[in-house]
């Protein structure tokens, strides 16, 4: 199919031993595209994190975003909407 080898990224946030960060949780709303049968439905999940691993998280997001800034489309709609879509490439083989 693709012939390109990955190159993992590493992204680490450092934090004190009693930074409430590392306790306090967060919930996270996620949509993404289905697997297997579901591959064209859309999915959600609420997920729940520590505020520190939500920074690591959203460290990873914004290292794609400037590695490929055309990861992002806007759409505007006939109706007044706008839609951002963020495309990127995953390995879903397992």
């Amino acid at each position: 199919m693709f012939n390109f080898k990955p190159t993992p990224i590493g992204i680490s946030c450092t934090y004190d031993k009693a930074d409430e960060r590392l306790k306090n949780t967060v919930d996270i709303h996620v949509a993404y595209a289905g697997r297997g049968i579901l591959r064209k439905k859309i999915c959600h999940k609420t997920v729940s994190v520590t505020e520190a691993e939500k920074a690591v998280i959203e460290s990873i997001a914004m290292r794609l975003f400037l590695e490929h800034k055309k990861i992002i489309k806007t759409i505007m709609k006939e109706d007044g909407k706008v839609t951002l879509q963020g495309v990127i490439a995953v390995d879903l083989q397992k």
